[in-house]
């Protein structure tokens, strides 16, 4: 299981709903730390394309849903993955 448990996971899982449902924009608000905490769960290295986004003085980040969208769909299978996993080691006990 990924560190932060299962109440963090439904959290992240909560976001990524919502800013995949947010219709009528073409770019987010979101977090700085959530988004840090999105591109973890996505397996992606704050350095790598986020890296302006992430090291920003501010505390939130606008961002499009186009450059967003590959990093909800990481995520989004990541934290699936774990759910999976947890359940799957819930019938075995």
């Amino acid at each position: 299981m990924m560190a932060g448990g299962h109440r963090s996971l439904a959290t992240d899982l909560a976001l990524i709903i919502r800013l995949e449902s947010s219709t009528g924009e073409e770019r987010v608000t979101i977090g700085r730390l959530q988004l840090l905490r999105l591109l973890a769960l996505a397996g992606l290295d704050r350095t790598e394309a986020f890296s302006a986004l992430t090291s920003a003085r501010t505390r939130t980040v606008h961002i499009s849903k186009e450059r967003l969208h590959p990093v909800l769909l990481m995520a989004r299978r990541r934290i699936e993955t774990c759910q999976n996993e947890q359940a799957e080691k819930d019938q075995t006990e």
